[in-house]
C-alpha cells in the first residue's frame, strides 16, 4: 500500500491527527542519501499501546495476507482451526475469552506446556474438538 491509500488507512486505523500525510507534513522527514532522495508516503504518530499494535497487525495483514484481530474472541469468526500458544497460565484467559464464540466446526490446538487435556476440555464447550500437542524442544 503506498500513497493516497496508505495515508487512507492510517487515517481509518488512528485518526487524521496521529497521521502525517501532506506533502508540507512529510517535508521534515524526507530522505537524503546523497544519492538519491526520498520523502515517505505517510508518518504514523502512535500515542499508545494500543496504536501501536493496531500498526503492527495492519502492517502484518498487509505484508503476509493473512487476517488479523484485535481480540482472541474475533479469531473465532474465521478461523477453523484455533492455536493456544500463550504461556500456561494465560491459558485459562484466552479459553475464556474464545469459548462463547466456539461452534462444533472448531478444532482447539493447544501447544501450551503443562497443562494437561482434561483441564483444556473442562474450560471449554463439551462439543469442542481439543488437541494437545507436546513440541520436543
Amino acid at each position: 500500500m503506498r500513497g493516497a491509500s496508505l495515508v487512507r488507512a492510517l487515517h481509518d486505523l488512528l485518526g487524521p491527527t496521529k497521521v502525517l500525510g501532506t506533502h508540507d507534513e512529510l517535508l521534515i522527514y524526507e530522505y537524503d542519501g546523497a544519492v538519491d532522495t526520498a520523502t515517505p508516503d505517510a508518518v504514523a504518530l502512535p500515542e499508545t499501546t494500543a496504536d501501536v499494535s493496531a500498526l503492527a497487525r495492519s502492517a502484518f495483514t498487509d505484508s503476509v495476507g493473512a487476517q488479523s484481530t484485535a481480540t482472541n474472541a474475533e479469531v473465532a469468526n474465521f478461523a477453523l482451526v484455533l492455536v493456544i500458544a500463550v504461556k500456561p497460565d494465560q491459558v485459562a484467559g484466552v479459553l475464556r475469552e474464545i469459548s462463547p464464540h466456539l461452534k462444533q466446526h472448531h478444532l482447539v490446538v493447544s501447544i501450551a506446556a503443562g497443562v494437561p487435556l482434561g483441564k483444556l476440555e473442562s474450560d471449554l464447550p463439551p462439543s469442542t474438538r481439543v488437541v494437545r500437542v507436546m513440541p520436543n524442544t
